[in-house]
């Protein structure tokens, strides 16, 4: 159906209009649907958050390739917990000799015994072999003293009670800052010379964990660098907790590592000392507390 031209004038005003001025009552270039002006660039899709999207997956990859060539960790509980340390880092390497013990926060322990190192009789007790190594208590400076003067060697002194199965130990531990690759902690389940777990700090701000069994030393965890752990010439708080089953790694309160302790049965808990393969090693014990 069509629309007569004077029908068009009589109904559209601005067509009255234009005809009223001897114009045509419509334009004959006017379409039936106006057209937009082209979208600015603003309104078109942007490509950045994919090229920025790009850039992360790249910058995360590298990260990951040298996490890998630096054995540090790469899988998600042992990346979040560095973080966590990360952000309390400064603080805990600033006040890791005054920090509280781990057994008040935990209601199931009480303490039990207490060595200062003010008296050579106490927990530890002094042993040493003419140039190779001592373990010594200093009453003077209230620290119970490892010296090894051969290289890559490991000596250790224990409590020698009773085997134990539901306890927390915990002490501060410094290695000297003229033999920072020495390492020193806590050792837990000893048997024997050949059955024993090793948890073990070192003065360039890392942490293992060993299993010897037979003989055999087995590593849990590789060196790993830690951003909470005091470096050589300050003090570290170190616990480790057994309850029945697990055994659990802090330094400076917080969360390193823990591991099913069924591979050997209840032993002897302990110190050591361990000297780095080309030269001597130096380090002490100031304090400890056994609660249970």
């Amino acid at each position: 159906m069509t629309e007569s031209l004077s029908s068009r004038v009589d109904v559209d005003p601005r067509a009255r209009k234009r005809a009223a001025i001897g114009l045509a009552p419509t334009r004959p270039t006017a379409k039936e649907a106006p057209q937009r002006p082209p979208r600015a660039v603003s309104e078109q899709q942007n490509p950045w958050p994919l090229v920025w999207l790009v850039a992360a997956l790249v910058f995360v990859t590298s990260l990951l390739i040298v996490a890998r060539l630096l054995n540090s960790p790469t899988t998600w509980p042992q990346v979040r917990t560095n973080l966590t340390g990360w952000a309390g880092g400064a603080a805990a390497n600033a006040e890791a000799t005054t920090l509280t013990l781990l057994a008040e926060d935990l209601p199931q322990y009480r303490l039990r015994l207490v060595e200062e190192f003010d008296t050579v009789s106490g927990f530890l007790l002094p042993n040493q072999q003419d140039g190779e190594w001592a373990l010594v208590v200093d009453p003077a400076v209230g620290r119970y003293q490892m010296v090894i003067e051969q290289p890559n060697r490991l000596v250790w002194s224990t409590l020698g009670g009773n085997p134990l199965q539901t306890y927390l130990l915990e002490g501060s531990f410094l290695v000297a800052d003229l033999t920072p690759m020495a390492a020193t902690g806590f050792i837990a389940r000893y048997r024997d010379r050949h059955n024993f777990y090793l948890f073990a700090v070192d003065g360039g701000g890392r942490w293992q964990v060993q299993l010897f069994q037979a003989g055999t030393a087995h590593q849990l965890t590789p060196w790993t660098t830690s951003p909470w752990l005091n470096r050589a010439g300050q003090s570290n708080h170190l616990a480790l907790e057994e309850n029945g089953s697990l055994l659990r790694f802090w330094a400076n309160r917080v969360p390193l590592f823990e591991v099913d302790a069924t591979n050997l049965p209840p032993g002897d808990v302990g110190v050591f000392g361990l000297s780095p393969p080309a030269m001597m090693g130096e380090m002490a014990v100031e304090w400890l507390r056994l609660s249970q």
